[in-house]
């Protein structure tokens, strides 16, 4: 079945012209599009999706003419392009009310399935001021950090920066932190992301028990050559604390804070590793850096 056909697509700019562009493309597959700057990508893409207007051409989708059935055709397909600005002060639940109503076919339940899978609302980070297992803050202090994260995350509606346990004057434990946040906010589910290897030192951690019962515990594992030594730690965990612990499949990344620090400190190049503008902060700060 075609999902996609172009038939003499034209758009025609004051110093560009998209002349009679034509293709199909087969449901269940993939298709990229490849070319120079300016070669007409971008154009060919709105003006399939009548985001601009094309001059001349038939636009089929889902086996539909997009000239007489566009509502049809939009309520039945996604578009994602280069960059989403979403209402960053808008919690998941209210993005969603007002997307759904795009969509005549919604299904809620399906809907409520995937966000279920660990039903997260907000991804919120916390860095430590003054964290009881490392010594050596001269690097970054916590405002630093606060300033590298909200840069990091800038855009990402779903991301936010908390300075909970920003003070530098006494030790920031997991369970404290956990007890006020469950004060503050009684209403809301908490999950705690945390490194999978941190389950073999879990009982090491202040108050391990308090934890397990104050928030669900998502294991982020990136090694999954360990992932049956990870899941027997978590039986264990589970068995001893009564605690509720997830594994968090995440990529195989081979990036890692050191690695990074270790790259600044020798003159190395990081543009790669970091966003640009984390990389310039951590630059005019001269953080990291030998000596």
């Amino acid at each position: 079945m075609q999902i996609l056909k172009l038939d003499g697509l034209c758009k025609q700019y004051p110093a560009f012209r998209l002349d009679n562009v034509s293709f199909s493309m087969e449901a269940g597959t993939i298709m990229g599009l490849i070319g120079r700057n300016g070669a007409g990508k971008t154009t060919t893409l709105k003006s399939m999706l009548h985001l601009v207007h094309p001059d001349a051409g038939q636009i089929t989708i889902c086996g539909l003419d997009m000239d007489t059935d566009e509502r049809v055709i939009r309520s039945r397909i996604g578009f994602v392009s280069g960059g989403a600005s979403y209402y960053q002060r808008k919690r998941l639940r209210e993005l969603t009310n007002v997307t759904k109503d795009f969509y005549p076919d919604w299904d809620s339940e399906r809907y409520a399935r995937l966000v279920r899978q660990f039903s997260l609302d907000e991804v919120w980070m916390l860095p430590n001021g003054n964290p009881p297992h490392k010594r050596d803050h001269s690097k970054a202090d916590v405002n630093m950090r606060l300033d590298m994260l909200r840069l990091a995350v800038k855009g990402l509606s779903y991301v936010k920066v908390c300075d909970l346990e920003q003070s530098k004057d006494a030790y920031h434990y997991t369970f404290q932190t956990l007890l006020t946040l469950n004060r503050m906010y009684p209403e809301v589910q908490f999950y705690f992301i945390m490194g999978a290897d941190s389950l073999f030192d879990f009982e090491d951690w202040r108050e391990p028990g308090i934890i397990s019962q104050e928030c669900i515990l998502l294991a982020a594992a990136r090694d999954h050559c360990r992932l049956e030594e990870i899941q027997q730690q978590i039986r264990m965990l589970k068995e001893k604390y009564d605690a509720d612990i997830r594994i968090l499949n995440t990529p195989d990344m081979e990036i890692a804070s050191a690695d990074i620090r270790g790259r600044i400190a020798g003159g190395e190049d990081i543009s790669q590793m970091l966003p640009a503008e984390v990389e310039a902060y951590i630059r005019s700060h001269h953080l990291y850096e030998k000596g």
